[in-house]
């Protein structure tokens, strides 16, 4: 007779392990602090990359302006409001991906504990007895047997 408890879990086990599994076992391999701030740099970096960018194409797109009414002055204001903006961009950046990325981590590993919790409760509904202390001499034999071997 089949069991609607078991299937239920079988599926559910099935459609974490398709969909969620790879990324949470990825994420939870690292401390929590170590993922947050590895993904935090590769984060700084393309930041950076894009704040370049974007800064780039303004003084493209103004050039004419720029040029001419451009002096020393006024290029170390621009200069220092472009640095202070980017300061501002990264520090808000840091902060915002930290708090995401400690909280993914978290996310990961109850996501991993309830499927190692359920895989407990299905294992225990199967049935499943442990071999006798027969066949445990047997398998035990064989797995000395490969270890002399290696």
């Amino acid at each position: 007779m089949l069991d609607k408890r078991r299937i239920r879990l079988m599926t559910k086990l099935a459609l974490y392990e398709q969909s969620d599994a790879k990324e949470d076992l990825k994420v939870s391999g690292y401390y929590k602090e170590d993922y947050a701030g590895l993904m935090i740099l590769k984060g700084a970096l393309w930041t950076t990359v894009g704040y370049a960018m974007v800064a780039v194409l303004f003084v493209l797109c103004n050039l004419d302006l720029l040029i001419n009414d451009m002096s020393v002055q006024k290029l170390i204001v621009l200069a220092c409001a472009a640095v202070g903006g980017y300061l501002v961009l990264l520090i808000v950046f840091c902060i915002c991906a930290s708090v995401f990325y400690k909280r993914k981590h978290v996310e990961a590993r109850h996501r991993l504990k309830t499927f190692y919790n359920n895989l407990t409760v299905l294992e225990r509904m199967g049935g499943h007895t442990r071999p006798s202390s027969k066949k445990r001499r047997k398998m035990r034999d064989k797995l000395r047997a490969k270890e002399n071997i290696l």
